[in-house]
């Protein structure tokens, strides 16, 4: 969909503009308003809102204008006079020192442009008004920048009518001043080519209506359409009619047109008061909700603390739930650690006294079977035993360690046989002691 635009121009002057002067504004009025101060009559203005505007360069609206106003004292033109001496001259107290520009897209077309697509517009028309008047509208000599976000539109101020504020310094490339160059020609030039050179960049911006001003010399009808279209903003047709109605207005009887007009003069009047009542309650309204919209601001943040301090304790909580379990898990280690410990060094313990016992047995076998091939070898060197060896071990009695009686002697070395042979039976019998145990894992000769 086609749409209407186009950058609105302002030069920019020290004190009030003189009369006659059109296109020309008060600096320190105009930067102001643009600067967060938002020095504003405007009643679509929040300054509720004034926070989300955005500057670049200058933000303070009076810093700003000073700035202009200095560079604009300070400058010197070098001129050569009548006698072809050169001197310096200051610039006329009259003299444009700045310009504004004030981007502003429609709120129908642009009430769901991204960020990305604001940025590209506001470029994009930068670019073409630098096109169309390099010596003033270049990118350099911007000063300041401010896109405001605190104003509504005229049919809802609860809308956001985003807009850029450019201020700049009108000098050209050689740096000086060129400000007398806004004039009514500027802006119908601006007119003509602004929408034809958006439109090549992809902006579908219609073209504008704009004044001949060399035909308006000559034609006075075409002048006189110009001045009342300017007056009351009417197309051609609606102008006609207009000059239409009025002839049959006086071609009406007096009575009837002093009806008329009593009756429009009342219409208006309860039209007016009706309106008045309206906003009477819009206002009263609008403090309401504002009141509201303070509270619940006050409530908003209220509670977004007590949110943060929950999410604090619970974080609190957190780390000690997680502090003891760790100490909990830290402390089962320890304990399986000691256990595993414990039962290492028992098992060892036992490992190290089964070897002592299996080393004091192997010992013991050892010995006895030492004592048994002795006593065998001395046995089977001894002689047999003669008759009367025979005849006195059947009438010879010994008397035994720790007895009170006397035992044959046949009988008591019969005895000592039996045990010889019992020993040599029972050592025989003693298994040979394993090198490892198979349960454990442990070697019980090299200690584990």
């Amino acid at each position: 969909m086609s749409w209407k635009c186009t950058p609105q121009v302002t030069g920019l002057v020290r004190g009030e503009a003189k009369q006659g002067q059109k296109h020309r504004s008060n600096v320190k009025a105009i930067v102001a308003e643009a600067g967060k101060e938002r020095v504003s009559n405007s009643d679509t203005l929040d300054r509720d809102r004034t926070y989300l505007n955005r500057y670049t360069g200058f933000s303070s609206g009076f810093e700003c204008a000073d700035y202009i106003t200095k560079e604009a004292d300070d400058y010197r033109q070098e001129v050569t006079g009548k006698g072809g001496t050169k001197h310096y001259r200051k610039l006329r107290a009259d003299a444009v020192i700045g310009y504004a520009i004030i981007y502003n897209p429609p709120e129908e077309i642009c009430c769901n442009w991204t960020d990305e697509e604001y940025t590209k517009f506001y470029e994009d028309s930068r670019t073409v008004m630098e096109q169309i008047q390099p010596d003033i509208f270049r990118k350099d000599t911007v000063v300041m920048s401010a896109e405001h976000f605190d104003e509504g539109t005229i049919t809802n101020p609860e809308k956001i009518s985003r807009h850029l504020h450019d201020i700049g310094i009108p000098k050209d490339a050689r740096g000086s001043y060129c400000g007398n160059k806004i004039d009514a020609k500027l802006l119908v030039e601006i007119n003509k080519n602004y929408p034809k050179m958006m439109r090549e960049k992809g902006w579908d911006i219609e073209d504008l209506d704009c004044t001949d001003w060399d035909r308006c010399k000559t034609d006075e009808a075409y002048r006189n359409e110009r001045k009342s279209k300017k007056k009351s903003g009417k197309s051609v047709n609606n102008y006609i009619a207009d000059k239409m109605r009025e002839q049959i207005q006086e071609n009406e009887s007096m009575s009837e047109i002093m009806c008329s007009a009593i009756l429009d003069a009342l219409e208006v009047t309860e039209e007016k008061d009706r309106l008045d009542a309206l906003k009477e309650q819009i206002e009263a309204d609008k403090a309401v909700l504002k009141a509201e919209r303070e509270q619940l601001e006050k409530d908003k943040g209220k509670l977004f603390k007590e949110m943060l301090l929950q999410e604090k304790k619970e974080k609190e909580f957190q780390h000690r739930e997680d502090m003891l379990e760790a100490q909990r898990n830290a402390l089962e280690q320890e304990r399986k650690d000691i256990q595993k410990k414990s039962d290492k060094d028992l098992l060892c313990y036992k490992l190290a006294y089964k070897k002592e016992c299996d080393r004091r047995m192997q010992n013991y076998k050892s010995e006895c079977e030492e004592a048994v091939q002795e006593i065998s070898d001395y046995a089977s060197s001894l002689p047999p035993l003669s008759e009367d060896v025979e005849k006195v071990l059947d009438y010879a009695s010994v008397q035994e360690s720790g007895r009170n009686y006397r035992t044959p002697a046949r009988k008591y070395l019969q005895t000592i046989q039996n045990i010889r042979q019992s020993t040599i039976k029972t050592y025989r019998e003693i298994p040979d002691i394993p090198k490892d145990d198979s349960q454990t894992g442990y070697d019980m000769y090299l200690g584990g």
